[in-house]
């Protein structure tokens, strides 16, 4: 080879993958302002998930609920609170886990899920009510959608641990909440 082909090679070449790389970052920085435009930007740091927000788009002369609006509906479920408790240790593992791993999202979804149980469990005394007890939890369908994939995803994780009791539990959170058809 000549040594114009090296010096166009080894001149070229960088600027070239110089440019792909600029174009990469590009290409990242669009898909997370995409992602991120699931959020809007409060004081601080503070961030609120859009599905809190209302929006509505145009079909003919009616209005129809975007799928935001779909996710921010806030739906009851009954059950009883063996299984509600069951999705609070869930949101509580999810919560450590997260928190370790900096996954703020999950720690902040998790967290609003359990605090939300807390403030609707029919206490006894400061305990929880009898597990047998049927209670009613309300939450959106997002939060309902997160703490059925929580569920799914653990009750695999027990099977591999032989845990044959914490996995019928996460089954049995996963058939309330999939049984109330929460998309």
């Amino acid at each position: 080879m000549s040594e114009a082909f090296y010096a166009v090679t080894y001149t070229v070449g960088p600027l070239i993958m110089a440019l792909v790389t600029i174009g990469i970052g590009t290409l990242v920085t669009q898909i997370r302002r995409v992602r991120d435009r699931g959020t809007k930007k409060r004081s601080g740091s503070e961030r609120v998930d859009r599905c809190t927000e209302t929006s509505f788009y145009r079909k003919g002369a009616d209005l129809m609920p975007s799928m935001d609006d779909l996710q921010a509906e806030s739906v009851t479920l009954r059950m009883p609170a063996r299984i509600w408790a069951g999705i609070d240790a869930g949101m509580d593992n999810v919560v450590s886990l997260a928190t370790v791993d900096g996954d703020a999202h999950a720690v902040r979804v998790g967290q609003a899920i359990r605090e939300a149980g807390w403030a609707q469990v029919p206490w006894v005394d400061g305990l929880w009510p009898p597990m047998d007890q049927i209670i009613s939890i309300r939450l959106t369908r997002a939060q309902w959608r997160f703490a059925a994939d929580e569920a799914r995803e653990s009750a695999i994780d027990y099977e591999s641990l032989r845990d044959e009791a914490s996995a019928q539990l996460c089954r049995d959170a996963l058939a309330v909440i999939e049984a109330a058809d929460v998309p």
